[in-house]
């Protein structure tokens, strides 16, 4: 469209310059005569071209409204108006694109933070877990008395200490399956954000 718009320019142009030739021409009535046929035959070119440039002009745009006619709603019949309807168009889809891009840059900025918190926080479980097993059966052991004086009240207190800890440690082991879960959901998120800015 621009490079038809910019013919159109020069093609005006060069009319009006040899226009204005011809009003500068100040030779005798034969040469002004000649000067003039010359320069009748060059604008003659120069319309030819004008015209035929306007014509394919005009052609594209009739071809975009009758196979694009959702674009045109509300415009008139005139060129003109269908050109500058179709320019305004065109600038709002870039500025639209630009919005999307940028909040798809936002998006994938916030996933990326989720996807760190949440790596962070699984690996912050699994170092607990890691580290609270041992500790946690080091104390059992040293808290052990000598068998002769372990009593029933004793057994019953490391039997409910047992219970404790393996609550504690099924419930981290939950934890950790909903985190895991959860860095699956940010990740599949990031994907499918990924996969639909990349078909844009």
């Amino acid at each position: 469209m621009n490079n038809y718009k910019n013919q159109i320019e020069n093609l005006s142009l060069e009319r009006t310059n040899l226009l204005e030739d011809i009003q500068k021409s100040t030779a005798s009535p034969v040469q002004l005569s000649e000067n003039e046929k010359r320069a009748d035959d060059k604008l003659g070119k120069v319309n030819t071209k004008l015209k035929r440039a306007l014509q394919t002009f005009k052609d594209k745009i009739h071809r975009l409204v009758t196979e694009r006619p959702e674009l045109f709603t509300d415009v008139g019949e005139e060129t003109t108006e269908r050109f500058d309807h179709l320019i305004a168009t065109v600038e709002h889809q870039a500025t639209h694109i630009d919005i999307l891009q940028s909040e798809n840059e936002q998006s994938q900025e916030q996933l990326r933070n989720q996807i760190l918190e949440l790596q962070s926080s699984l690996d912050a479980c699994r170092y607990q877990l890691e580290n609270e097993r041992p500790v946690q059966g080091q104390q059992l052991v040293c808290a052990t008395p000598p068998s002769d004086e372990i009593s029933q009240t004793n057994i019953e207190n490391y039997e409910m200490q047992i219970r404790q800890l393996q609550q504690k440690l099924s419930q981290h082991d939950d934890e950790k399956s909903l985190l895991r879960e959860r860095l699956n959901e940010v990740e599949l998120e990031l994907r499918k954000v990924l996969d639909d800015h990349a078909s844009t």
